[in-house]
């Protein structure tokens, strides 16, 4: 087993409770909440802040050899739910409407530094170098970007076609 590069308990333990684990349960419960909220509530909200990002990056990292995919799956969910604090009309996570500019900074914070601690974590367990790490957050940041600002753009013609087929 490889030594890892910080050889510290205390930063194993950040890069795991407050990057991976809350990746992890961002990424695989979310995205089956995200899919139910979409059939259920027929909202196109999920779709722009959590599967597309999700798969577009996942898509794109897996073309690449000896890419973070974690790192970049991390930071193109947390961009756009960024995106979606920042420059929605009418911001939600998870169909929670999110009002107050104080509840939308810690979202915001909070994402950005699991993102952070999630190629932390992959660089501390010698996964990959920094430099793949590195690459693998800009793709993410790049794909959180467009997918969210690509169905903001047409978000009213989509939600017709989910609520035609759906509803």
């Amino acid at each position: 087993m490889k030594q890892p590069h910080i050889n510290s308990p205390l930063i194993s333990f950040l890069f795991t409770w407050f990057g991976l684990v809350p990746y992890k349960l961002y990424e695989g419960p979310g995205m089956l909440i995200a899919i139910v909220q979409m059939i259920v509530l027929q909202t196109i909200i999920p779709l722009q802040v959590h599967l597309i990002p999700h798969f577009l990056s996942y898509f794109i990292l897996n073309l690449m050899y000896n890419i973070s995919i974690n790192t970049g799956i991390a930071f193109s969910l947390a961009f756009a739910l960024c995106m979606e604090m920042m420059y929605s009309k009418t911001p939600r996570i998870f169909e929670y409407h999110v009002k107050r500019k104080e509840t939308k900074e810690i979202i915001i914070i909070f994402s950005l530094i699991a993102a952070l601690f999630v190629g932390g974590h992959s660089w501390n367990t010698r996964e990959n170098t920094l430099l793949y790490i590195l690459l693998s957050a800009i793709i993410g940041i790049c794909v959180g970007f467009v997918s969210w600002f690509g169905i903001e753009i047409y978000k009213k013609e989509l939600q017709n076609i989910i609520n035609l087929y759906i509803g």
